[in-house]
């Protein structure tokens, strides 16, 4: 935990002023234009894999304090790849506290990593797994992952490697739902996306009838700066193939040095939000941690409250532009007319950046004035997290509808969020 001193200097390093720009065209520009909606708010980014241990350990409030909970990725039920993290297990506490699907990862059924080869004895345990599921209260809830990173266990991204799990995952799915009818089933799952297989497998799984319910694969290998070129080659294959558009779930996301520094994973979550995409973060320490929004006493991490302010979005989304589609300063925000509340999570840059703020509504707008509040939260570095602290609350003049504002001496692994009211 930091001292109170280094939490002082902390906040005096990071201290920000706002106020109107003037002049500061060198400054990258971030526009968020609040009248140009872009759908309901997904929070697909809250999502985890091996989030969770079991039931108890964690307090029902670390969950329910997110504000919206998308998906974990767990254990198969008697799953030994984990100590815990059974999806069984875990799924009173996560549906209760509003968790809305568990993916089950159905190869984690083996100790081994990587997993032992003998497909014969992973079809038994498919079809073990999928009566389980079938017979469980939740089922409806549950989502099957029938294979991890097939790309690089088992098989392959062309040739023979690929053409035996094409085969290989028609054998399964046919078997899942011959047990489940009502089974929604998650693939092709690859470590990385591939244009060419994936385009190659889906032209084979539709033929087949054997096409995932969800489209997956991972985002490990520092590639926010092309995931938009995989989100549009993806949905190319899709429309080129004539296939209706699946959800897309990113079930592993994050480096390990980058799991729980906020100016980092805003730069997935904005991504994904911007593109209605569920996420899960990647898994590189113990279960139960929520994947480092926790630390581990299991106390919450800088970006725990940045997944907070992400959580309490609703109303609709708003268009948010960053500097640079591709760069490092990202943000994602929304609107809600109902509650004359707006926000925007922005951060991932370091130094000074142009905020512009177009199309306030009037109902935003006290005798042509808004009430522009900043807060912060910094990266904790594994430990106990200050929490959130406000940087900057004053009113400004709207002139065109616009206001625009620059925030200075930014941190690069601290995400910050600026809220808009009525004064």
């Amino acid at each position: 935990m930091k001292k109170k001193s280094s939490k002082v200097l902390s906040l005096v390093t990071a201290l920000i002023l706002l106020f109107p720009a003037i002049g500061s065209a060198a400054n990258p520009v971030m526009t968020v234009n609040m009248g140009a909606s872009t759908g309901a708010p997904l929070h697909g980014a809250t999502g985890f894999l091996y989030g969770l241990k079991d039931s108890t350990t964690l307090p029902d409030s670390t969950l329910t304090g997110l504000n919206s909970l998308d998906m974990t990725g767990q254990m198969a039920p008697g799953g030994l790849q984990h100590a815990g993290g059974d999806a069984f297990n875990v799924a009173n506490q996560w549906f209760r506290t509003g968790g809305k699907f568990i993916q089950i990862y159905m190869q984690d059924i083996y100790a081994q990593w990587p997993y032992p080869v003998n497909f014969t004895d992973y079809l038994s345990k498919v079809t073990t797994i999928a009566n389980q599921v079938k017979n469980n209260a939740n089922r409806s809830k549950f989502l099957y992952v029938p294979f991890n990173e097939p790309d690089w266990i088992w098989y392959g991204t062309s040739g023979t490697k690929l053409t035996n799990f094409k085969n290989d995952w028609k054998t399964v799915y046919q078997k899942i739902r011959s047990i489940d009818s009502t089974a929604k089933i998650v693939g092709p799952n690859f470590e990385h996306y591939n244009s060419a297989a994936y385009r190659d497998f889906y032209t084979f799984a539709k033929a087949n009838n054997v096409l995932p319910d969800y489209t997956s694969w991972h985002e490990l290998d520092d590639t926010t700066s092309t995931y938009y070129n995989s989100y549009n080659d993806y949905r190319d294959i899709e429309n080129d193939l004539g296939i209706s558009d699946r959800p897309i779930s990113i079930n592993e996301y994050g480096k390990v040095a980058e799991l729980g520094v906020p100016g980092k994973m805003i730069q997935y979550m904005a991504r994904f939000e911007s593109t209605k995409v569920h996420g899960g973060m990647s898994f590189w320490f113990p279960e139960g941690r929520l994947d480092e929004l926790l630390t581990a006493s299991y106390q919450k991490a800088g970006s725990w409250y940045m997944y907070q302010w992400y959580g309490g979005f609703t109303g609709n989304t708003i268009q948010v532009t960053p500097p640079s589609q591709n760069g490092a300063m990202q943000g994602t925000g929304f609107y809600d007319s109902s509650r004359k509340l707006s926000a925007t999570i922005f951060g991932g840059g370091s130094g000074s950046l142009d905020i512009k703020l177009t199309n306030i509504p009037t109902i935003m707008q006290t005798s042509g004035k808004t009430r522009i509040q900043v807060w912060g939260v910094n990266n904790s570095n594994g430990g106990t997290s200050a929490g959130t602290y406000q940087l900057s609350n004053a009113l400004y003049t709207v002139s065109g509808g616009a206001i625009t504002i620059t925030v200075n001496s930014l941190n690069a692994s601290s995400a910050y969020q600026i809220v808009v009211l009525p004064s």
